[in-house]
């Protein structure tokens, strides 16, 4: 529309306006108006890797450890699986099993009870999960309700029950039970924190 505008601009201007620098200018007016937008600038690579890495984790899990906490509580989940069967079992149509590793470390100068039932999965398509009772048959170091000492650490295994092809966006722990009780999230949606297990 701009272009349009310049050009009949620069011809009606032209009829007065005899010299020949003024019609090399409003040419050159013209010329610009119309000239094609610059192609938008490349996606830094770091961006499109991300992107990449994203997608892709709704097909396989990468491998690696993600870490968050707060001042009382911190959380680790490593060794993430995607499982359609385990043993005799099968998951429903239409699902897939999560397993994955999780570390919960007290802070806290008291002693805290770490609960499995606190753990919420949050998945890629917005749906939240608590953690499934198979769990307790087929992990072989499952993470059980314990009482932490201050400055040590739980660690088991916990298997959520999600959509098939939809990969896991968070981890929510909100169990922590402490006088500053704030939910633990440990964001799976980006790289690992340390990409070894």
């Amino acid at each position: 529309m701009i272009c349009d505008l310049a050009v009949r601009y620069a011809a009606e201007v032209r009829q007065y306006w005899v010299g020949s620098l003024g019609v090399l200018l409003l040419s050159v007016i013209a010329t610009a108006a119309c000239a094609p937008a610059p192609p938008p600038a490349p996606e830094p690579i770091e961006i499109a890797r991300a992107r990449e890495f994203v997608a892709s984790m709704d097909a396989t899990p990468p491998v690696g450890t993600w870490r968050s906490g707060n001042s009382a509580v911190g959380m680790a989940v490593s060794h993430l699986e995607y499982l359609t069967e385990m043993n005799e079992a099968v998951a429903p149509a239409g699902s897939r099993w999560i397993s994955m590793d999780v570390t919960v470390t007290n802070d806290n100068p008291a002693a805290i009870r770490i609960d499995p039932a606190s753990l919420r999965l949050v998945t890629r398509n917005g749906k939240v999960v608590g953690y499934d009772l198979i769990t307790l048959r087929m992990c072989d170091q499952p993470l059980r309700s314990i009482e932490v000492r201050p400055r040590a650490g739980a660690t088991g295994c916990v298997i959520f029950l999600g959509d098939a092809g939809v990969g896991p966006a968070r981890l929510v722990y909100s169990g922590a039970k402490t006088r500053r009780g704030t939910d633990v999230v440990v964001d799976l949606d980006r790289f690992p924190d340390r990409t070894t297990p």
